[in-house]
């Protein structure tokens, strides 16, 4: 891993100590590297409680406490 950058471009943009994943990094090899591909992946995988209906999604009892 490199030294700290003290270039906000690079500093935001490559993980430090804490978010390097490390041996874990396999799975994240074929995530798309532009943002809007990359938000669309995500926006794939996550649904919102509050917005679950909208989606056409009924979501048990069980689901909803978990908020």
């Amino acid at each position: 891993m490199a030294e700290p950058s003290h270039d906000p471009l690079s500093f935001f943009t490559h993980p430090g100590f804490v978010t390097h994943p490390g041996s874990l990094i396999g799975p994240l090899q074929g995530l798309p590297a532009d943002l809007p591909a990359l938000c669309k992946v995500v926006q794939g995988l996550t649904l919102h409680v509050f917005w679950a209906e909208r989606y056409g999604m009924t979501l048990s009892a069980e689901r909803r406490e978990e908020v």
